[in-house]
């Protein structure tokens, strides 16, 4: 597994090991990222059920300041901490300046306390709960509660995301259709679904409050 494109292109990435995480594939990660590259550059990114880390490390290798990455499984923290590390390293030799970097262990459905504090310490500590950080969110989490999870995180995303943030959430196609069918969730407007074979990647835009 490695970086398809910009500045950090051909960064291998270690892959977690066993079965309980599944990698998004290098087409689909590249589908993801085109679609949102006009938003990547200078983009504080957030990474939830982050795995490996690769979405977002491949948002930061196309021109996005900085990221977030959330992940509780034990094997996919260890490949995602060495991923960034590797990242830091690629930077520094490049003379990119891409912080901030920030690996957080927790459940991606509850770590916002976490959240909030890596982003006040990381972008300005007086800045109340990190609120409105966030111009790219990334969420793929397992197939089977995609559709709940969708609905379980639009509302703290959404106080955490700048107007006009895109948000842009992995499933299966039956777990998007369950997405469709249930309306734009709290805080955020559907723009665009696409299916890449069995995964369905869904983009929200955050609304102006």
């Amino acid at each position: 597994m490695r970086i398809t494109s910009g500045w950090a292109k051909g960064l291998a990435l270690a892959a977690p090991a066993g079965e309980a995480t599944r990698p998004t594939s290098a087409k689909v990660r590249a589908a993801a990222l085109n679609m949102l590259q006009a938003e990547l550059p200078e983009a504080l990114v957030l990474e939830l059920f982050a795995g490996s880390g690769a979405l977002g490390i491949e948002a930061v290798s196309r021109g996005a300041r900085g990221a977030v990455w959330v992940e509780q499984a034990a094997p996919a923290l260890k490949a995602l901490r060495a991923n960034v590390a590797e990242l830091e390293k690629r930077a520094k030799a490049n003379g990119e300046d891409v912080r901030p970097l920030s690996v957080l262990s927790g459940d991606a459905l509850a770590a916002w306390s976490a959240v909030d504090a890596s982003v006040r310490s990381l972008l300005d500590p007086a800045r109340p709960s990190g609120y409105g950080a966030f111009s790219v969110v990334f969420s793929d989490p397992p197939y089977g509660i995609a559709a709940d999870a969708a609905k379980a995180l639009a509302a703290p995303l959404a106080v955490r995301s700048a107007p006009g943030a895109v948000w842009l959430h992995e499933s299966d196609t039956q777990g998007g259709a369950t997405i469709l069918a249930a309306g734009d969730p709290e805080g955020w407007e559907l723009v665009k679904q696409r299916a890449h074979g069995d995964t369905m990647i869904t983009i929200f835009e955050r609304r102006t409050p």
